[in-house]
């Protein structure tokens, strides 16, 4: 085991366009020249410095869960550093993210911490709240400590910085803890690097090591505020709580503190480079007993009541007092700017709502990208239908993305997974026929659904008219015409006035039978495949959190959601293909056939889907009951509204209870989006 960890190789260095690398000791020049003369890039790898339209960052949390239980810190994490770090700034490169978890739910006891220190075992079932928040692309448990070597092989005066952290601190123990700390870093750095990269064929242009019992004083900087030819800090904690740098110095502080001193960095990685940034500031949040507040004389910030289950925790304490310590260090005069930004926030902390456990747990696998399709695998086809004006939103693709086609394709209860294919039917202009005169409406190029093409790897691409010419007659008996003439959408009918009614909703059932016909009539037969079930979802419809994998569907039954009308989303067998809008091409009486009679309709409550609209910032003030703040309606855009008056209006009416347990599920995201939604961009 020893000698793995002094073999640890270096990646190569990328350099990659909005990248300030600068490393000590070799000149920029240097890499601008023939990539066989650069010796820390193998010719394998010399199309590695091509442009790329977009840069990739890997954000490890590594240590305890014990804080990221409580939804106040992933809230906090959410917001003031993943959101605010990805900001792009004018003129400079996009960065994408992926988040990964390394953690340990079980709690060592830490001698070096006083008696106040809560020492707290979790449960997996308790970080799904912060899971859905913070999306990791991996998550591993990892044991609480890894055991000590007992030799290792440095000359005297020499040690690794976790053999003699013992008699530092003058803790027992405290090499052993230090050891664990250091090792379960260089597992998680080289888990990414030599295990996730190359299955999933993406390379970091930087990686981020940061605690997961932090919480963010102010905005994380955007990445390209950061010169990444430094290991940069967190100003207010040691080094090795948060960092960022360039993949050819991944994992300095403790990845190599279980090296020999002395040779601790390499050429790349070098101990002078390390820079503190005032700008980020990190404060450690600790829970204490509720008995701590009357100790410390905090009862100014009005200790919690608790009750049931809530009773055996207590409250979220922050590390102010260490954060002035290191902020004071790095400077004074970015302390006296807001001596008290970490005490004024201390008091909303307290007061934060304790962990719960979730009623019934989803255990979602890591899936695969949509596009590697195991062999042999059951299929379905995610048939993606409508106006494409919200999947030109980067938010509303990534969550299309990573909360439906990656949770459909995730581990299901059978232990199989299903290959999952995304088929595209969208049309880029606005049909005139809306019931919503408040919603902006676009017509885009087809260049601005590029980045979601990217991302999401469709199989098929249809860019359909924005309307089908209605039919002059039905050819349906008096009284059976179909479902598009229906007296509910006729003019004048209530509770809805909806002038064209009818033709807007015969275009959207003509859309549906066009893409079911063309899967299952031409894709079909010329791929050699067939596919087991078909799924019909909407282009503006966002996820609050993934959805079940296939495996835990009946398709026997037509599956629909919880929280949305029928025709949004629904799931079904491809015997009984297009239930709602296919056939609502047909005379009433005979929308349904022998392979297909009427299915059973199931609602299901782990599809919690929701409309994102694009509206005027009048509109959303007014709605919001507050005025915006931020950036206006940029370059033509509005700000993306979710129907959240909708979704508890379902959602109450299907499962009280449900909506009772967590009734901001739905506005914590819209608030999200408000804050920190990111322009639609070529």
């Amino acid at each position: 085991m020893v000698l793995q960890i002094y073999r640890i190789q270096m990646p190569a260095v990328p350099v990659a366009p909005g990248v300030r690398v600068q490393l000590i000791g070799v000149s920029q020049d240097a890499f601008s020249q023939d990539p066989a003369s650069d010796p820390t890039e193998a010719p394998v790898e010399a199309s590695s410095a091509a442009p790329r339209e977009s840069l990739r960052v890997a954000v490890l949390f590594i240590g305890a869960a014990r804080a990221m239980v409580w939804p106040a810190v992933c809230e906090n994490i959410r917001r003031r550093f993943l959101d605010a770090i990805q900001k792009p700034i004018p003129g400079e490169a996009t960065w994408s993210m992926d988040v990964f978890f390394f953690l340990a739910l079980d709690d060592p006891p830490d001698g070096k911490i006083d008696q106040w220190r809560v020492q707290r075992d979790v449960n997996a079932a308790q970080l799904e709240y912060c899971k859905e928040l913070l999306r990791p692309v991996h998550t591993e448990f990892m044991p609480p400590t890894y055991p000590m070597p007992k030799h290792h092989n440095c000359t005297p005066g020499h040690e690794p910085s976790y053999a003699v952290q013992t008699a530092l601190w003058n803790v027992p123990g405290a090499s052993e803890r230090m050891y664990a700390q250091c090792y379960r870093q260089q597992i998680a750095y080289d888990y990414v690097l030599n295990t996730h990269e190359p299955q999933h064929g993406v390379r970091y242009d930087a990686l981020i090591r940061a605690r997961p019992d932090s919480i963010y004083l102010q905005d994380v900087p955007p990445i390209s505020h950061f010169n990444l030819s430094r290991i940069t800090t967190a100003s207010t904690a040691p080094g090795d709580h948060w960092h960022i740098v360039h993949r050819g110095c991944s994992g300095p502080k403790r990845r190599y503190c279980l090296r020999c001193q002395g040779s601790e960095y390499d050429e790349h990685c070098r101990n002078e480079t390390v820079n503190v940034d005032v700008a980020v500031q990190a404060v450690v949040a600790r829970e204490k007993p509720l008995s701590f507040a009357r100790k410390m004389k905090l009862e100014k910030a009005k200790v919690p009541e608790r009750s049931g289950k809530s009773k055996d925790y207590g409250m979220l304490v922050l590390e102010c007092d260490r954060w002035k310590k290191y902020l004071l260090l790095a400077s004074r005069d970015e302390f006296d700017k807001e001596p008290s930004a970490c005490s004024s926030l201390q008091g909303a902390f307290l007061g934060a709502p304790p962990p719960v456990t979730p009623v019934s747990r989803r255990v979602v696998a890591v899936a695969p990208e949509n596009s590697a399709k195991p062999e042999g695998a059951p299929a379905v086809a995610v048939l993606i239908i409508g106006a494409a004006r919200a999947m030109v939103w980067p938010e509303v693709c990534e969550n299309i993305q990573e909360n439906l086609v990656k949770g459909l394709a995730s581990l299901g209860p059978d232990g199989q997974h299903w290959r999952v294919d995304v088929f595209f039917f969208l049309a880029l202009e606005e049909s005139i026929q809306a019931r919503d005169k408040t919603m902006i409406r676009h017509s885009f190029e087809e260049e601005l659904l590029k980045p979601c093409q990217d991302l999401m790897k469709p199989v098929h691409v249809d860019w359909m008219p924005p309307s089908y010419p209605m039919p002059g007659a039905s050819n349906c008996k008096a009284g059976q015409e179909p479902w598009y003439v229906y007296p509910f959408y006729k003019p004048g009918a209530e509770p809805e006035k909806v002038l064209g009614a009818d033709e807007r909703m015969y275009s959207q059932c003509k859309r549906i039978q066009i893409a079911y016909d063309y899967v299952t009539q031409e894709f079909e037969p010329k791929v050699g495949l067939q596919y087991q079930a078909f799924l019909r979802a909407r282009p503006d419809g966002v996820y609050l959190h993934p959805v079940p994998p296939m495996g835990s569907f009946a398709l026997s039954q037509l599956t629909i959601s919880a929280t949305a009308p029928g025709d949004h989303w629904h799931l079904i067998h491809r015997g009984c293909l297009g239930p709602f809008e296919r056939r609502c091409l047909r005379c009433r009486g005979k929308e349904y056939d022998k392979r297909c009679p009427k299915p059973k309709k199931v609602l299901d409550l782990g599809v919690q889907e929701v409309i994102a609209r694009e509206r005027s910032a009048d509109v959303v003030s007014e709605l919001l009951g507050e005025p915006l703040t931020g950036r206006g309606g940029a370059e033509g855009f509005g700000f993306l509204w979710l129907e959240c008056d909708r979704w508890e209006k379902l959602l109450n009416q299907s499962q009280p209870k449900m909506l009772a347990k967590d009734p901001s599920r739905c506005r914590r995201l819209q608030r999200r989006l408000l804050d920190t939604t990111r322009l639609p961009q070529k």
